[in-house]
């Protein structure tokens, strides 16, 4: 194995308190363990080796937890942060290990039922990418092996406002609940 691409993800749509448990273990397994697991699974082949790709697909929400996806920003905010780290430990072995970070995507992500039970169908459409804005990112983390990778999104927030939502916590949950609460 060359390359993994880590993609497998769903998000479970509504207020925290409304979304069922069960739910929420299923989002984590998928996407956060399943990614340990191949992780797991392909590194010691790459290691022995001293070459191959990870690409992990984080998500903006990894830096903003947006409302009504809470779960999936967490999820997504581990993946981020064992991804970086893992970027580190491998740099020895010259295995490259990417985090793609892409906001709304064309895809069927709010076709889960919890969207059509918050009736409000889908509130990202508006903002989205076309897939093949992804799949040119995670080519770039293939050859380039950069650490974070961040799509374009026609929301325009840019890495550096992502990352300054930290330091800035209520001005970015007001934004980003006008979007998407």
């Amino acid at each position: 194995i060359d390359v993994l691409v880590n993609n497998a993800g769903f998000g479970v749509y509504g207020s925290f308190l409304e979304t069922e448990l069960e739910e929420e273990e299923y989002m984590v397994r998928t996407n956060l363990l399943g990614a340990i697991y191949f992780m797991k699974a392909v590194l010691p082949y790459m290691v022995s080796r001293r070459s191959g790709s990870i690409v992990n697909i984080v998500s903006e929400a990894a830096y903003v937890s947006s409302p009504k996806l809470l779960v999936y920003s967490g999820t997504k905010a581990a993946l981020s942060s064992i991804t970086n780290g893992l970027w580190a430990e491998m740099r020895k072995y010259n295995v490259k290990v990417s985090g793609v970070y892409p906001g709304p995507v064309k895809t069927s992500f709010t076709s889960h039922p919890s969207f059509k039970r918050a009736g409000n169908g889908d509130p990202f459409s508006k903002y989205a990418v076309e897939p093949t804005e992804v799949a040119k990112a995670v080519l770039k983390a293939i050859r380039t092996g950069k650490r974070e990778i961040y799509v374009p999104s026609k929301l325009k927030l840019d890495p550096y406002f992502l990352k300054l939502g930290n330091l800035f916590q209520s001005l970015t949950y007001r934004i980003v609940s006008k979007y998407f609460s």
